[in-house]
C-alpha cells in the first residue's frame, strides 16, 4: 500500500510526506515513509512526525521491519534518519542524526517470554560548556526483559538495562536492574504489586527511565540519577462491588547525596517516601423497563 500528502502554507511553504508498506507475508512486514519541510512550514495543528521541536527545514527517512526468523520469535527493527536547520532553542545549526531501535521478543510458552531491546539515538547536539560549539552526541541502550507466569494469580517481572552516553570527551553509564511481583488474591477483590530495583547513574545524561506501578488513570516514569535502591509497592482493594481503593508507595534511598531534587521540591536528606491513596465509587440507579404497547 502507498501513500502520501502535500500541504502548502500562504507563506510559501510546502511539505510532502510519502511512504509504502510491503506485506512480506507470514505476518513480516516492511515500512518506508519519507518527509520534506519547507523551510518556512510551521503547522499550527495536527503536526506531522519529526525528530526536530519545529517541523520547518527538515528532511528524514524511516524504515520499519518486523520479521519472524524462527518460530516464537518476532523482530521489530526501525531506524529514523532526519536533517533539520535547527538546533535547540531555535539555533539555526545544520545538523542531522538518526534513531534506531531493534526489539527481539521470544515466547517460550504462554506464560514465558524474553524480550531484548537496543536502542540508540545519534545526533549532533551543542556543547554543554559552549552553546555555539556543535558537538556528536550518542546515547545507546541495552534492555532485557523477562516475564513469567506460572499461574492466573501470580506473575513475575525482572528488567536489566545498560545505558552509555558520549559527547566530545564525556562518557557517563547507567545500570538498571529490577524485579517485580504482582499478584491477586480473595477472587480478584485484592491485588497487590511491588518493584524492587537497584539504579547506577552517572550523569543526567545516562539516567535511567522506569515504568512504575500506579493508582488508576496515571502513569509513573520517572528518571534517576545517582546511586541507590528503590522500592514501589501499590495494592487494590474491593471490598464493596460499588468501590475500589488504591494504595501506592515509593521508597528510594541514595547512596551519594545528601540532598534529593532542587528548587521548591528539594529535601535535606537522603531518602524519600511518597504515598498516593485513591477511591472510586461506581454511582449507580435503577431505569424503569419500557413496556410494548398492545396494540
Amino acid at each position: 500500500m502507498a501513500y502520501g500528502e502535500v500541504a502548502y502554507q500562504s507563506v510559501g511553504a510546502w511539505a510532502a510526506m510519502q511512504g509504502i508498506d510491503v506485506d512480506l507475508g507470514n505476518g513480516n512486514m516492511l515500512s518506508i515513509a519519507g518527509r520534506t519541510f519547507g523551510k518556512r512550514y510551521y503547522p499550527l495543528y495536527q503536526n506531522p512526525y519529526s525528530t526536530a521541536s519545529k517541523q520547518g527545514g527538515e528532511n528524514g527517512i524511516y524504515i520499519g521491519l518486523q520479521v519472524s526468523p524462527a518460530a516464537r520469535t518476532i523482530v521489530n527493527a526501525n531506524v529514523n534518519v532526519f536533517q533539520h536547520r535547527w538546533l535547540l532553542y531555535q539555533k539555526y545549526a545544520p545538523t542531522n542524526g538518526y534513531k534506531g531501535r531493534v526489539t527481539i521478543t521470544h515466547n517460550f510458552s504462554r506464560n514465558s517470554i524474553l524480550s531484548f531491546k537496543f536502542r540508540i539515538n545519534d545526533r549532533d547536539d551543542a556543547s554543554p560548556t559552549n552553546n555555539k560549539q556543535i558537538e556528536r552526541m550518542r546515547r545507546t541502550s541495552l534492555k532485557l526483559t523477562y516475564w513469567l507466569k506460572p499461574n492466573n494469580l501470580l506473575s513475575f517481572k525482572t528488567e536489566a538495562e545498560k545505558i552509555h552516553f558520549k559527547q566530545a570527551d564525556q562518557r557517563s553509564d547507567g545500570f538498571w536492574l529490577s524485579e517485580e511481583v504482582a499478584t491477586k488474591m480473595l477472587n480478584n477483590k485484592l491485588s497487590f504489586n511491588i518493584q524492587l530495583a537497584h539504579f547506577d547513574a552517572q550523569s543526567y545524561d545516562s539516567r535511567i527511565f522506569a515504568n512504575q506501578p500506579d493508582v488508576l488513570y496515571s502513569m509513573a516514569m520517572p528518571s534517576y540519577i545517582g546511586r541507590g535502591v528503590l522500592s514501589v509497592a501499590s495494592a487494590c482493594i474491593s471490598p464493596l462491588s460499588a468501590v475500589d481503593i488504591w494504595l501506592w508507595c515509593r521508597y528510594v534511598k541514595y547512596y551519594d547525596r545528601d540532598t534529593i531534587s532542587s528548587g521548591y521540591t528539594q529535601i535535606d536528606a537522603s531518602h524519600k517516601t511518597d504515598v498516593k491513596l485513591q477511591a472510586r465509587i461506581k454511582l449507580r440507579y435503577w431505569r424503569r423497563p419500557q413496556t410494548q404497547q398492545k396494540n
